[in-house]
């Protein structure tokens, strides 16, 4: 059924986001016909006027709306893992971490979404942010996240010596038996696979002057007694 298209705005006035694109996309009309009221919905999710050029030569209001979530989504991660990581080199803020979030607050939809929450807490590991890794955790990233090469953040903690982000992890569940290799060289003469525990341990055995590493070994020993 066409809808008149007093009825379609006034539809589209009380739908949501998504919902007012695929409510426009649905309503059996040819894209370049109502190319305006089209770019009326872009802007509503948006926030901006510019319809992307394979959008604007799509004839069909179907093809272009699942063009737009395709490319909204991807280009929200894009933008959430590059900005992400600058974030987190530049300093330890959740604050600025939260303002990204809510910026691409559309990115929840996308199935890789938590995978890249959960590759900005290793990167924020190896970087000894501990308030950002808090804080990515506590907005959805899995404590356990592995990153494609195995890392995960209570090793890289513990190999780093951050015993209250090795506290906190522990708390949080984080797995205390997985085995890894990390990115960074090592200074304990192994590269492993080797748990949390052993990499403290190893780091304390070389890096004596450092009670930080001893301090991890320990908790993490006495843990798994």
């Amino acid at each position: 059924m066409k809808l008149p298209t007093a009825v379609l705005i006034h539809l589209l006035e009380f739908a949501g986001s998504h919902d007012a694109l695929f409510l426009f996309a649905c309503c059996c009309r040819s894209f370049a016909e109502h190319f305006d009221l089209f770019n009326d919905v872009y802007l509503k999710i948006t926030g901006r006027l510019k319809v992307h050029r394979s959008l604007r030569s799509s004839t069909s209001p179907r093809v272009a709306y699942f063009s737009f979530v395709k490319a909204s989504l991807t280009s929200s991660l894009q933008r959430l893992t590059v900005v992400g990581r600058k974030t987190i080199t530049d300093g330890d803020s959740p604050a600025k971490l939260n303002k990204l979030l809510i910026a691409t607050v559309s990115g929840k939809e996308h199935p890789r979404y938590f995978a890249t929450l959960g590759e900005l807490t290793i990167h924020g590991s190896y970087m000894l942010r501990t308030k950002s890794i808090q804080f990515l955790i506590e907005a959805g990233a899995d404590v356990n996240y592995k990153s494609l090469r195995g890392d995960a953040l209570l090793n890289i903690a513990a190999w780093s010596g951050n015993l209250p982000l090795v506290k906190w992890l522990v708390s949080k569940g984080a797995d205390q038996n997985h085995r890894c290799t990390l990115a960074q060289t090592s200074a304990c003469g192994g590269n492993g696979p080797f748990s949390a525990a052993e990499w403290a341990q190893r780091k304390a055995d070389v890096l004596v002057d450092q009670p930080s590493y001893r301090a991890c070994a320990d908790f993490l020993l006495k843990g798994k007694d």
